[in-house]
C-alpha cells in the first residue's frame, strides 16, 4: 500500500483515516481507507473549506470520528477551539452544525494540549490559554483549561453542553482603572449581586445589580485599591443560575 502526500493518520482494527490538505493551502480533508489502500468513501470529506487551523487532533469512537482543532479568527492572536463530528460514512453527526461547535471562543492565543476519551460518550479536552498574559503584569506562562465534552448529548441534538450561554462577562479584560460587568440574563438585572474574589478565594467586594450592568473600580469593600493580578467574579441570582468568570488587572 502506498499513499501520496503527507497526512495525519488515525488507525482502527479494520480501517484508518487520513487527514491532509486539500487542493488549496487553506483546505483540509479527511479520507477513509482499508489496509489494502482502497478508499472506502466515494470522495474525500472536506472538513475545512476555508480557514487556518492548528493543533488538529482526531478521536474515533463507535464508528464515528471527532475533529478537535484551533481555528484562526482573524483577530490578533485570536483562536477558537472547535469540534466537528462525522459518522462512519462521512456525513455530519446530527446535532453538530457544519461550522462546528466552539469549545472556547474567548479572545486570546489558545493552543490545543490533548484530547482523551474518558467514560463512554465523553471526551476530556485540555488546552493552553494566554488570555491572562499581558505586558506589564509579569504573567508570561499560559493558563491550562480543561472541559468534559458530552458527545452523547451532541448526537441527541443538544449542543448546549459544549457552548453554554454566557450569563455575565466583563470588559475590558485585562483592565487597569476599572471594568464593566455586562449581564446577559434579563431575570438577574436589578436583582442579583456580583461577588469579587482574589485568587486565594477570599471575597473582596459585593456589587449590587441595579441595572443591566455594573462597574467595578478595582477597590475592595474598604475602598482600598487592589493590587495587580488575577481576580474571580461570581454572579448570584436570576433564573439561569450562577455565572462566573476570571479577569486580570494590569498597571
Amino acid at each position: 500500500m502506498e499513499l501520496e502526500g503527507y497526512g495525519r493518520f488515525v488507525l482502527t482494527d479494520n480501517y484508518f483515516y487520513r487527514e491532509t490538505g486539500g487542493d488549496w493551502s487553506y483546505q483540509r480533508i479527511i479520507e477513509k481507507y482499508n489496509y489494502e489502500g482502497e478508499m472506502l468513501w466515494d470522495e474525500s470529506v472536506m472538513w475545512m473549506e476555508y480557514g487556518q487551523v492548528h493543533d488538529t487532533q482526531i478521536l474515533v469512537r463507535d464508528d464515528k470520528f471527532y475533529i478537535y482543532y484551533c481555528q484562526e479568527t482573524g483577530e490578533t492572536s485570536g483562536r477558537v477551539l472547535t469540534i466537528k463530528g462525522y459518522n462512519d460514512d462521512g456525513s455530519i453527526i446530527a446535532g453538530i452544525p457544519t461550522e462546528g461547535l466552539a469549545i472556547c471562543d474567548e479572545s486570546g492565543s489558545q493552543w490545543m494540549g490533548a484530547v482523551k476519551a474518558s467514560e463512554e460518550g465523553k471526551d476530556v479536552v485540555f488546552w493552553y490559554d494566554y488570555r491572562n498574559s499581558a505586558a506589564g503584569t509579569g504573567v508570561s506562562a499560559p493558563s491550562v483549561y480543561a472541559q468534559k465534552i458530552d458527545l452523547t448529548a451532541l448526537e441527541n441534538g443538544n449542543n448546549n453542553i459544549v457552548n453554554p450561554p454566557v450569563i455575565i462577562r466583563n470588559y475590558p479584560n485585562p483592565f487597569s482603572l476599572g471594568t464593566w460587568f455586562e449581564i446577559q440574563d434579563e431575570t438577574t438585572r436589578g436583582t442579583g449581586t456580583i461577588e469579587i474574589y482574589n485568587i486565594k478565594g477570599q471575597k473582596l467586594k459585593t456589587l449590587d445589580l441595579e441595572r443591566d450592568g455594573e462597574y467595578w473600580d478595582g477597590t475592595d469593600s474598604q475602598g482600598k485599591k487592589v493590587s495587580v493580578g488575577i481576580y474571580l467574579y461570581r454572579l448570584k441570582g436570576g433564573s439561569s443560575g450562577n455565572g462566573n468568570g476570571k479577569m486580570l488587572m494590569i498597571k
